[in-house]
């Protein structure tokens, strides 16, 4: 017999090219040949020789060749250098070479040998059905790629299936699609970052234009931004992603090197991609035309980002077709800015807690999350983390708090029917994405569809003539003819098919589409049923005859049971079973001692029919789910715009229950650059006080003429967290929620600086002296009239004297440019020198120059002196000799606090009673030194 097809295996090597002449005895060296993309049969022979695979150098032989199913898993891994490739083998996930002797041991997975009669080749693997454990080890855990090859059955010869195994997807921390350790709470982003051709040969310039581009696969959420080389860390910080890609002709050291901010790039799981341009504009749901249109408003590296994150999708998730949006360009110039710093120190979405690990728990975000929404929690995030400055949308927003507060029962209606709503965007993603049970998600997105229109009807009902309200109906406007169409066309979970044969079934076959949706379906199921009726019958008579010879005899329809389909199982008493074997003598497939497995010749012809029967049903049914699935995925956009509005609903009725809660009021706007709180609080601390039943003192401030505050006392005085408290209280000003005080107006904030905390930054090499400097020349060189700046312990990481004379500078130079909250131990030294003038010096300058430069400062320091005014922190009780412990006094008062209490308080900790003597000793002599 001779082959007429040959299988051709893609070569990866165009080394020598050797020929193996391909009879049917050898057919099955080839059963387990794959690659990352299948092989193909090709219908014209031209020859009986195949193309020898990439791993056969052409000198390799039976004694010194690994065999066919090892050398394919040799050649799929080699393909993906970057993952970590589990391969199906069956019903497991194998790990193989180095992967398995490298990751098994982290994974927990014993490590064995495959021996074959040339190697001992390193395996380890686990069963299919713990995947998603070892892909969050892998991913999260061991931040590495993963590889999902998965097995395809192919053609059968000689009663061998052929199996082809190709990938299926690569998992990256930044492609995580439906896996079941994702955070629905929180996006998972994928930021590219484009930067300009040959930047490492490029002199170092800040304002070097960089482009941004960041999606989360799972949801569809996609954007683009240009930023400056100055600002990226801030905005990569901003967005938070899960990984980052850049390009492969970037080289990052080369480019720290240069510039050292770009060293926090290191912190986030970074790889790199190079770009495949390949119609990737076709993943958006709307036509080439209104994608050329919105592309055409994209700047240059805008563009190249947007491209890259496409093109590293379209690798790493084959064969799907994530249906996205078109990209939101987002504009710096409309949200507050805040570097990486700031929102650490204001603990906006997390906090770094004792263990080092981040933590959501004491975070703003935590404290005032409301929300009931997965896709409502998404959207409050990015609010906190880019506050807006368009006053009119910021009142728009307090619109819909006070709509809610002053109507508390409409607020309890529509929170129930959000509550059901879920994340049905999701489960729309998943469709386009074919993940998850397609019937499952399209019943999921209908429930969601059909929700949001009873929420629009419940609205429109009761808001006639509220026109905040009626412009919101209008935006609620889904496609609910689709959820109409999808739920006429899907059985009830609940519901069963009648069949009177159920309880001997091990499994039972059902359906998800009604069988009257179709006149094919309704054919099909009157087939069925007759069957049915005809199996019933025969597994009566074959039920009597088995009874005849014993009553207590188990019997159950098995569809599967080991090699053989569709047969009945009998098992029972040893001596029951002989008597069975006698009386089904000719139709026994397998016998035991307890138990046998019959199938007579009408029943195998019934199964049969049933089966194809079924089969078709399948195949309808496949048909109009698959069609229901592409009128869904068309409409992805349209449900996006609503489930959005929905998000804003969810988020300012959630602002709502909040100012309840904590007795909040509405700020109000103003045009002047003033910020003026009375009895303002931090709700986070206020939140973790309420947990000890312990009330929180609340502060005024008022920076109108007095632009500058100097804020003194002692440590553990609360002027840290009066800082704080400001920068927050913005914040939620201008992300449209009520804030904690009893008045509030503010003139729009356009950037918050800070400076808190002592501490060195090793990642960057950076002292916490040079840290102190860095971010005070970061608000000086950047601050605006609309700026607020928070500054804490200006000078402290350096020597007294020198730290004090840097301290001074910096209170000038920012009380010159922004708002600023300035907390200091040097209040009175700061007092001191602002009350001295350079008189002295501008009489010993002689050059014309000199003088004039003497004259700008000495006009610097006379409008600091204008701008600034002097609070203070205190004690009760503040006697070093006094018995009993003193008490802090959170309250600001006018003026410089005399001492620091830095003893009584070291005392307070409990410090030691002998090193408490110390302290005061030295600090006698200290002081008489001094006088």
């Amino acid at each position: 017999m001779r082959l007429t097809n040959i299988v051709k295996i893609p070569r990866l090597l165009p080394s020598v090219v050797t020929k193996i002449h391909l009879r049917p005895t050898n057919i099955h060296k080839i059963r387990s040949y794959t690659s990352a993309s299948s092989f193909s049969l090709e219908s014209d022979f031209k020859g009986d020789d195949l193309i020898a695979p990439s791993w056969d150098m052409g000198g390799q032989t039976a004694n010194n060749s690994m065999t066919p199913l090892y050398s394919s898993m040799k050649t799929l891994i080699d393909k993906n250098p970057d993952a970590v490739c589990l391969i199906q083998v069956g019903s497991f996930y194998e790990l193989y070479f180095d992967h398995a002797r490298i990751y098994g041991p982290q994974l927990g997975l014993k490590v064995a040998e495959r021996k074959t009669s040339n190697y001992n080749i390193p395996m380890a693997g686990f069963p299919v059905h713990q995947l998603q454990k070892f892909v969050k080890l892998l991913v999260q855990d061991i931040s590495v790629n993963v590889a999902i090859i998965d097995q395809y059955p192919g053609f059968q010869s000689d009663n061998e299936k052929i199996i082809h195994r190709k990938i299926s997807r690569i998992i990256t921390p930044g492609t995580l699609v439906d896996e079941t350790f994702m955070n629905y709470n929180e996006n998972n982003y994928l930021l590219a970052i484009s930067f300009p051709p040959q930047i490492q040969k490029q002199p170092v310039d800040i304002d070097t234009v960089v482009g941004l581009s960041w999606i989360d696969v799972s949801v569809g959420d996609f954007y683009v931004q240009q930023t400056t080389l100055g600002n990226l860390i801030s905005d990569v910080s901003r967005i938070g992603p899960s990984e980052i890609i850049m390009s492969k002709d970037v080289e990052l050291d080369e480019l720290v090197s240069w510039y050292q901010p770009l060293m926090d790039l290191k912190r986030y799981f970074l790889r790199y991609h190079k770009t495949v341009y390949s119609d990737l504009k076709l993943s958006f749901g709307v036509n080439e035309t209104q994608v050329r249109q919105v592309v055409e408003t994209f700047e240059v590296r805008e563009e190249a980002a947007m491209n890259m994150v496409l093109s590293y999708v379209n690798v790493n998730l084959p064969e799907r077709n994530p249906s996205l949006d078109l990209p939101i360009k987002y504009w710096n110039e409309r949200y507050l800015r805040m570097d990486s710093r700031t929102r650490d120190s204001l603990e906006l979405v997390e906090r770094n807690g004792y263990s080092g690990k981040n933590l959501s728990v004491g975070s703003l975000m935590n404290t005032i999350k409301r929300t009931v929404t997965p896709s409502g929690t998404r959207m409050l995030t990015e609010w906190i983390k880019s506050p807006i400055l368009n006053v009119k949308e910021i009142k728009n927003r307090q619109d819909f708090v006070k709509f809610f507060n002053n109507e508390p029962h409409q607020g309890l209606v529509i929170e129930e029917m959000l509550k059901k709503l879920g994340d049905f965007v999701r489960s729309g993603q998943r469709l386009a994405l074919g993940t998850g049970d397609i019937v499952t998600n399209l019943k999921t997105l209908a429930d969601g569809i059909r929700i949001t229109h009873e929420l629009r009807n419940y609205l429109s009902s009761n808001n006639v003539g509220n026109t905040l309200i009626e412009e919101l109906i209008q935006e609620l406007d889904v496609p609910i003819e689709l959820s109409d169409v999808i739920d006429d066309t899907f059985l009830d979970p609940f519901h069963q098919l009648s069949d009177e044969l159920e309880e001997f079934r091990e499994f039972k076959s059902h359906f998800s589409v009604k069988p009257d949706h179709s006149p094919e379906l309704v054919e099909l199921h009157t087939q069925l049923s007759a069957l049915r009726e005809e199996e019933g019958k025969l597994f009566k008579k074959i039920r009597k005859k088995l009874e005849k010879v014993d009553e207590k005899l188990n019997i159950q329809i098995k569809p599967q049971h080991g090699k053989f389909n569709d047969v009945i199982y009998v098992s029972g008493k040893a001596k029951s079973i002989v008597e069975v074997n006698t009386a089904f003598e000719k139709d026994l497939k397998e016998k035991r001692k307890g138990s046998v497995l019959i199938k007579p010749k009408k029943w195998h012809v019934i199964q049969s029919d049933l089966n194809g029967i079924i089969e078709g049903i399948q195949i309808a049914e496949k048909m109009i789910i698959n069609d229901l699935k592409t009128q869904v995925i068309s409409q992805l956009t349209r449900i996006r715009k609503v489930s959005r509005r929905c998000d804003f609903l969810d988020i300012t009725l959630s602002f709502s229950k909040l100012s309840k809660e904590f007795n909040l009021v509405c700020p109000e706007f103003l045009d002047e650059p003033n910020l003026v709180i009375k009895d303002g609080r931090h709700i986070v601390v206020e939140s973790s006080l309420r947990n000890i039943g312990t009330n929180f003192i609340d502060n005024d401030t008022n920076l109108t003429t007095e632009r500058c505050w100097i804020i003194t006392g002692p440590n553990m005085g609360g002027k840290s967290t009066f800082l704080r408290q400001n920068a927050i209280i913005t914040i939620l000003a201008q992300i449209g929620s009520f804030v904690p005080a009893s008045k509030c107006e503010i003139g729009v904030v356009d950037k918050i600086f800070t400076r808190i905390g002592a501490s060195d930054d090793l990642f960057n090499d950076l002292s916490t002296f040079m840290v102190e400097m860095i971010e005070v020349s970061n608000v000086l060189a950047n601050a605006t009239p609309n700026s607020l700046a928070i500054v804490d312990e200006i000078g402290r990481g350096t020597s007294g004297k020198e730290g004090l004379a840097v301290a001074y500078a910096s209170l000038i130079g920012l009380s010159a440019r922004c708002r600023t909250l300035f907390a200091t131990h040097f209040g009175r030294e700061l007092q001191s020198l602002l009350q001295k003038t350079t008189n002295e010096v501008h009489e010993k300058t002689t050059n014309e120059l000199q003088r004039e430069t003497t004259n700008e400062l000495q006009s610097e320091i006379d409008l600091a002196k204008s701008k600034i005014g002097y609070y203070k922190t205190g004690v009760v009780g503040d006697s070093i000799d006094s018995h009993s412990d003193i008490i802090l006094d959170h309250k600001l008062s006018k003026g410089i606090s005399e001492k620091s209490y830095a003893i009584e308080i070291a005392k307070v900790s409990g410090f030691p009673e002998k090193n408490i003597r110390l302290a005061k000793h030295a600090l006698a002599l200290i002081d008489k030194g001094s006088t």
